[in-house]
């Protein structure tokens, strides 16, 4: 009896759509990003942060706020 056993490619590797996609996602979430300044909803307890990353028990809402126009975008870490 013979085992073979094959592996099916990565999604990436198996379908040049799969990579589009991932890039189009990217490109909105740097187009939010640039647009508006998110911020934890009233009411909402503030999340946890570790290591960049939000932690909480229960849902996280957030609010958008519009930039002004030709506002820079603040850089994590960035000395002002």
């Amino acid at each position: 009896m013979c085992l073979l056993r094959v592996r099916a490619p990565s999604p990436r590797r198996r379908c040049v759509g799969y990579r589009f996609a991932e890039v189009e996602g990217r490109l909105a979430l740097a187009a939010l990003l640039q647009a508006f300044t998110i911020r934890p909803a009233e009411g909402c307890p503030a999340p946890r942060w570790k290591r960049g990353i939000v932690h909480s028990a229960d849902q996280v809402w957030v609010s958008f706020a519009a930039r002004a126009r030709g506002a820079s975008v603040p850089v994590a870490g960035a000395d002002a």
